[in-house]
């Protein structure tokens, strides 16, 4: 697992520049990763939703849904990186799902063993919100962190990741 400034390495190494990030990246990757081998096991288990917009994020987000509970997973554009939220019956965000976690439901467990075999590594929820200063369409670089460099730059940050 990379540390905090790892991360953020690795993130101005993807954009090319914290303070002029390059994007050409995403359009190819959300190709790439949406027809993934990954994605089709993921299909295989839920019922999916790509809920990913390319002028905001730079991650594939797919809605996963069963009978029993709604998540949302992230699959960052930068990295063999991703992020599990739980979501509540009115789709809000509940909880940040990490492989750590004790009472894990059985849905979760299959979505995080797909991510491991896949090679991702679900991020936690304490990296997610540390500070990187990059200059984003959507964030005040003042405000910007890991999630929003990696994962969605909608200019808010879930709840439950303050």
């Amino acid at each position: 697992m990379l540390n905090a400034n790892e991360i953020k390495h690795l993130i101005e190494k993807k954009y090319g520049s914290l303070q002029s990030p390059d994007f050409s990246f995403v359009k190819n990757s959300y190709k790439e990763l949406k027809s993934s081998d990954l994605v089709w096991e993921l299909a295989k288990r839920f019922y999916i939703k790509d809920s990913t917009d390319l002028n905001d994020h730079v991650s594939l987000q797919l809605d996963l849904h069963t009978e029993s509970g709604n998540w949302l997973i992230c699959f960052s554009f930068l990295g063999c990186f991703c992020v599990l939220f739980r979501l509540d019956d009115m789709g809000m965000y509940e909880k940040v799902i990490t492989k750590n976690e004790i009472s894990l439901l059985k849905e979760e467990k299959e979505i995080i063993a797909l991510c491991l075999r896949y090679k991702y590594e679900l991020m936690q929820k304490e990296l997610l919100g540390e500070p990187v200063r990059i200059q984003l369409f959507n964030t005040d670089i003042e405000e910007t962190n890991i999630y929003h460099a990696m994962f969605s730059d909608d200019g808010i940050v879930p709840e439950i990741l303050i």
